[in-house]
């Protein structure tokens, strides 16, 4: 479970917790493999921008750009 506020009062700690749901690509945590792989994941709602993507080295992502027009057939470093 995530916790995103913690509310601090004289010795207790108090947490609430929360859920963020993130676009795929969207965050460096969370790369994706393409510009198609996002697409399928968003459907519609993907939009032509950049993207965080999982580089073919180890433990790397590289930030790209994807042309969602295009059905996310492109991505340009």
């Amino acid at each position: 479970m995530m916790f995103c506020y913690e509310i601090g009062e004289l010795k207790q700690q108090f947490y609430l917790p929360c859920l963020f749901l993130v676009a795929l690509g969207s965050i460096a945590e969370l790369p994706a493999e393409s510009c198609a792989e996002i697409k399928a994941s968003e459907g519609e709602d993907a939009v032509s921008g950049n993207y965080w993507f999982s580089s073919i080295k180890p433990d790397e992502v590289v930030l790209a750009s994807c042309n969602m027009s295009t059905e996310g057939k492109w991505t340009f470093f």
